[in-house]
């Protein structure tokens, strides 16, 4: 009996500590720190495979990059972070091991000056946050949310699976912004007298804007075009399966 109850121990045991090897998500985990000097209205390219970005915008003509790859020791070991400087243009990007990269991950945080020109943000899987950035913001990803907060300038946001929630404080003469996703919610927040034109389409869900009169309201409707104030910022939304609410900052 007591033969019987010790293996059956020494079994639980192997397989308790087995599945934390098997389960366990990022087992290990490494700092990346560089700042830099940067100057206002620079180019930025980035690339990422998987992990979330936040973007801070600050009144500093510098860059600060900070970030953390999680994952197997020897995937950790195999990749690198790199940071090009080629005049006024900075390229960041992940490059990626060999092996299983299910369970790999590298989550960054930039401050960089608030004038500054993001050309081309690409990351296949992890969500992208931004704030306080009044120049250029150009992203693509495939899955993941967006979330911008305080932008003004010319914005091209795309996420093929996520919902995009944009708050613009102030609708300036050369706005564009236009948000994109095939599957998922676009909600935006705009001044109570914002000043832009707008054009937004939906294929799947409805339109829901506390800019449009109540009697035109309609839980239907997929199209919506208007022009509110002067007209000057242009907005285009438009998404494939999801919700489009536009609604007034309080």
């Amino acid at each position: 009996m007591r033969k019987t109850l010790s293996s059956i121990f020494i079994f639980l045991l192997a397989l308790y500590f087995n599945g934390c090897r098997t389960f366990s998500p990022y087992p290990q985990v490494r700092e990346f720190y560089k700042q830099m000097d940067l100057e206002e209205n620079s180019s930025i390219y980035f690339e990422n495979l998987q992990g979330d970005l936040d973007i801070i915008g600050w009144k500093k003509n510098q860059i600060e990059i900070k970030a953390a790859k999680s994952g197997a020791d020897s995937l950790l070991r195999q990749s690198e972070i790199e940071v090009t400087k080629r005049g006024k243009n900075l390229y960041i990007k992940t490059h990626l091991p060999r092996g299983d990269l299910r369970r790999f991950f590298v989550d960054f945080e930039l401050r960089v000056p608030e004038k500054v020109l993001f050309k081309e943000i690409k990351i296949t899987s992890g969500n992208l946050n931004s704030m306080q950035i009044y120049g250029e913001l150009r992203a693509s990803i495939e899955t993941g949310n967006i979330e911008i907060e305080d932008f003004s300038g010319l914005c091209e946001i795309l996420t093929n699976e996520g919902y995009i929630a944009a708050r613009i404080f102030e609708n300036k003469k050369d706005d564009v912004l236009s948000f994109k996703t095939s599957d998922g919610d676009v909600k935006l927040y705009l001044p109570s007298v914002p000043n832009a034109q707008i054009t937004a389409e939906t294929r799947v869900g409805n339109i829901n804007s506390d800019f449009i009169p109540e009697e035109e309201k309609n839980e239907s409707l997929k199209t919506w075009e208007q022009t509110l104030g002067q007209g000057d910022a242009k907005i285009k939304i438009k998404t494939w399966g999801g919700k489009i609410i536009i609604k007034k900052i309080q």
